[in-house]
């Protein structure tokens, strides 16, 4: 038996809705598209590397039928792009702030430590894709499934998993091979920008969801609607907080406007201590014990930064929590840490962090190897309950 909470409220099978919501999303397909070839247009030419040709003379060519591509796309796109935004804000009115899927069947036993795992899967606009020489969502998402089954996990705290016909097929696709009863996902819908990217798969029943959107971004981020989401994993015996996050990243509007990082990591600061404010609303109201509130998720710096940060911005009632720091590599003995993002020069680190209570700091994190599925790679730790 599934239970489903679904995207709309009170009738999960409303096919009006359902369709017009699938008419508005296929009208934006058109300039999104033209959106992906300008960015292939763009790219410096790297010979034999995504789809780039081996000779300059056929690269010139494949670039020629890009631009054509692009005009041809802009100019029949441009009027069903507005009226399919329009669709989707009139439907939005009508949205949950998630959806939920849970299957009736969690394990009877209780484990002596919750394995979590967070990865920032990057499922969002094949433009986007396009512009890390990414494959696309749908090539990739297969990759992600096997790469996600693969770490047996209890817990999955995924980032930017944007696209919200790729989420339903990552959870369906999942459940389908038994994995994963428990599932909330597109979460924090928006008319005009990108839901929060957020998603949480878990063996174990997720109780009390809430999403609580950052009430400020900056550059890039103000077209997605990030923040967190939290939900409580309730195992046999004993119940954990999660809460997954996604900061604000670093990049512009416009690629060639300079950053302002100061103003970038102000923004992630603030945005930090409202999810402070959450979780000590969240732990109070619901009447969860300080140690077992775990947070995850991409915090978009790397880790001594981010250590000062979290001791200066968490330090509440449910006590100071802090970054582990994922195990060195030992093929990279110069860096103090491991990387789950090598995006050089662009950002070059671990951005993806587990953040803990004090007491249970004895953990250890390490990085998974998951090339191919993502720009960023999954961090996992065993945590003690």
């Amino acid at each position: 038996m599934m239970s489903v909470t679904s995207a709309y409220p009170h009738n999960h099978e409303n096919p009006l809705l359902h369709g017009v919501e699938w008419m508005g999303r296929r009208l934006t397909e058109p300039l999104a598209l033209a959106a992906t070839q300008l960015i292939r247009v763009t790219k410096p030419w790297n010979p034999g590397y995504y789809d780039h040709e081996m000779s300059l003379f056929n690269e010139m060519i494949r670039r020629v039928c890009l631009v054509a591509q692009v005009l041809f796309f802009l100019i029949i796109g441009l009027l069903p792009w507005l009226v399919g935004k329009g669709i989707l804000a009139c439907v939005s009115l009508f949205r949950n702030d998630f959806v939920i899927r849970q299957l009736q069947h969690p394990p009877a036993v209780q484990p002596s430590a919750l394995k979590l795992v967070t990865y920032n899967a990057s499922l969002g606009l094949e433009c986007v894709d396009a512009s890390w020489y990414l494959r696309s969502g749908k090539e990739r998402l297969n990759t992600i499934v096997e790469a996600i089954v693969e770490t047996d996990a209890d817990v999955v705290c995924l980032q930017e998993a944007f696209d919200e016909d790729l989420a339903e097929s990552l959870v369906g696709e999942l459940q389908k091979r038994g994995h994963y009863p428990y599932a909330i996902y597109n979460v924090g819908h928006h008319a005009w920008s990108l839901n929060s990217g957020l998603l949480m798969l878990s063996k174990y029943p997720l109780e009390n969801p809430a999403f609580l959107p950052h009430n400020e971004a900056t550059g890039a981020d103000y077209f997605a609607n990030k923040g967190v989401l939290a939900a409580t994993v309730v195992m046999p015996e004993k119940k954990a907080a999660i809460f997954n996050i996604h900061l604000n990243a670093g990049f512009s509007i416009l690629p060639w406007v300079e950053r302002d990082m100061g103003q970038v990591h102000a923004c992630r600061s603030r945005q930090l201590h409202a999810c402070k404010e959450l979780i000590d609303k969240y732990v109070s109201q619901h009447a969860l014990k300080s140690d077992s509130v775990i947070l995850s998720g991409d915090f978009n710096d790397r880790s001594p930064w981010l250590q000062g940060f979290t001791r200066l911005s968490c330090e509440n009632e449910n006590g100071t929590f802090f970054a582990l720091l994922p195990e060195q590599d030992p093929a990279r003995p110069n860096v103090g840490w491991d990387l789950s993002y090598d995006k050089w020069p662009v950002y070059w680190g671990c951005l993806d962090h587990i953040l803990l209570p004090e007491a249970k700091m004895s953990q250890e994190a390490k990085i998974l190897r998951m090339r191919g599925a993502s720009d960023h790679l999954a961090v996992q730790c065993s945590i003690p309950v």
